[in-house]
């Protein structure tokens, strides 16, 4: 019975997780799913963005990774809960909106840590984690106002898993955190060091060997 138990959470937690990463490739309505995202592009591209939710939406629902090559409809999602947030007129729409874009942020996350989206080159899914981890931590902070030390887990665990290969995104966002927190007793001024010393690192790291920074 446990062995039934444990196969059949397996199963669940597979079929979940496919569901998060879904392509179009073998769809049924593949031909349907594809003007769907190509139309919300095209509306983004236009600033249209309540016709580009609508659209996008239909093709999110069944086909999140496209083709299955990309990740570009999870960051589009994230753009377009970002906009209705901005133009929520209620806590309610606000907190809706905030968890939904979030919750994207998680499923590409997975989407990537099991492989379920190519990545090419060395170390690519530990890069991909860190730069959506990275993304998380700076909408977290600069547009959600999301608790500190959940934030914070969020950029410790980008540069755990991206090194110096790491956006300055998380810069400012840690700096500020982790100066709050020392200054409320919430974070020892090990961990503060701690955290300057690597964010030292990535700094002069990417102006070393990054020619966009």
């Amino acid at each position: 019975m446990k062995k039934l138990l444990f196969l059949l959470l397996v199963s669940m937690a597979s079929q979940g997780l496919m569901g998060q990463c879904a392509n179009w490739e073998k769809s049924a309505n593949k031909d349907e799913l594809e003007n769907y995202h190509v139309i919300y592009r095209q509306f983004i591209k236009s600033q249209n963005y309540d016709a580009a939710f609508d659209n996008w939406k239909k093709v999110f629902d069944i086909a999140p990774a496209a083709d299955g090559q990309r990740d570009i409809q999870y960051l589009d999602g994230i753009e377009l809960y970002k906009n209705k947030f901005a133009k929520a007129t209620s806590p309610e729409e606000k907190d809706k909106a905030k968890a939904a874009a979030l919750a994207i942020y998680d499923q590409l996350l997975s989407c990537y840590a099991s492989g379920s989206i190519p990545c090419q080159g060395e170390n690519c899914i530990n890069k991909k984690l860190a730069f959506v981890h990275g993304r998380k931590a700076f909408d977290m902070y600069y547009t959600f106002n999301s608790n500190y030390e959940e934030n914070l887990a969020v950029i410790n665990k980008a540069i755990e898993l991206g090194g110096n290969e790491n956006e300055y995104v998380i810069f400012a966002p840690a700096a500020n955190i982790a100066v709050y927190q020392f200054n409320n007793n919430l974070l020892p001024k090990g961990k503060v060091v701690e955290l300057y010393t690597k964010l030292n690192e990535i700094a002069d790291y990417q102006i070393n060997n990054n020619e966009q920074l």
